[in-house]
């Protein structure tokens, strides 16, 4: 019988694809693209995790425009140089990652960010997953590279936000 092997935490870890939903960063305070970009909500996020700090860059849109039409597609990661705006979080300031899901049970998780001047307990970024084949997927992974590489720690929601639910 062959013994069980411990598994070894690779040492670059995947990317993680998410969509930003929501934040309630002073806008002031978010970080601006390259040719001075700003966030539009919701956007694609890319996710790294590394030994001291959470990489995240979003994808600038500058025109909305098309946003409602029928053959609107959001840009990607996969579309040849898309405007990318960049954060990044040393792992001390990351307060805690909350797990929970919309109302139409969606997952979702909610990293908080301490705030620097201690106004409020912290800063959120709400990330969705938007994958169409495993939507838990991308959460999950999320959740180990938090964890298991930066010792965050993690909550539970079982309740969706109220704010996601419009009965008509």
């Amino acid at each position: 019988m062959n013994a069980i092997e411990a598994r070894e935490v690779p040492k670059s870890f995947p990317p993680i694809f998410l969509q930003l939903d929501s934040t309630d960063f002073p806008r002031r305070s978010l970080p601006k693209g390259p040719n001075g970009e700003r966030l539009s909500l919701p956007t694609a996020a890319r996710l790294q995790v590394e030994e001291e700090s959470l990489r995240i860059d979003l994808i600038a849109e500058e025109d909305r425009g098309g946003y409602y039409s029928s053959d609107y597609e959001p840009p990607d990661f996969d579309d040849p140089d898309p405007q990318i705006i960049s954060m990044s979080f040393r792992k001390e300031k990351i307060s805690r990652l909350t797990i929970g899901q919309t109302y139409y049970g969606v997952p979702t998780a909610n990293v908080l960010i301490e705030d620097p001047t201690h106004v409020v307990e912290g800063f959120s970024l709400k990330f969705q997953s938007t994958d169409p084949n495993n939507r838990d997927y991308w959460i999950l992974l999320l959740r180990k590279g938090l964890v298991e590489r930066m010792g965050i720690p993690v909550e539970e929601s079982t309740q969706p936000p109220s704010g996601d639910f419009m009965p008509f």
